[in-house]
C-alpha cells in the first residue's frame, strides 16, 4: 500500500511539474496512471474496455480449472481418505474460494452488456 501511495504521489508531482519522462518503474504502481489506463478506450476498440475482457478471461480460466479439479475430488470413484486429504491442503482453500471468480465473471459481463445497451440508447 505504501508503494502505491508513494508512486501515485510521484506521478502527480511529475505531472504538475511537467517532467517529461518520469521513471517508469515508479509510475507502474501509480493509482492515477493505472486507473487512467484501465478506463481508456483505444481508437479501434471504442465499444469495449480491454482490461475488463482480460479480467473476465482470467475469471473463466479459474472457473474451468476449479471445476475440473473439484470434479476429480468429489467424484463417486474417489475414496473418503483421498477426499479428506484434499480438504486438509491449501489448494482446497483456493477451490473453496472459486465463488469469487464466478461472481466477478458475472458482474463484469453484466457491466459490459449494460454499457453496450446504454451506448445504443
Amino acid at each position: 500500500m505504501t508503494l502505491v501511495i508513494l508512486s501515485t504521489a510521484y506521478d502527480v508531482f511529475s505531472r504538475l511539474n511537467k517532467k517529461e519522462n518520469p521513471t517508469q518503474i515508479l509510475k507502474s504502481f501509480s493509482l492515477l496512471t493505472n486507473v487512467t489506463n484501465l478506463f481508456k478506450l483505444s481508437e479501434n476498440e471504442a465499444n469495449s474496455i480491454s482490461a475488463i475482457h482480460g479480467i473476465r478471461s482470467l475469471s473463466i480460466i479459474s472457473i474451468i480449472l476449479v471445476h475440473t479439479y473439484w470434479f476429480r475430488v468429489s467424484s463417486p470413484f474417489t475414496d473418503e481418505k483421498t477426499r479428506n486429504q484434499f480438504l486438509e491442503t491449501k489448494v482446497s482453500s483456493v477451490v473453496s474460494a472459486a465463488a469469487i471468480s464466478v461472481d466477478s465473471f458475472f458482474v463484469l459481463s453484466g457491466a459490459l452488456i449494460t454499457r453496450s445497451i446504454l451506448k445504443e440508447l
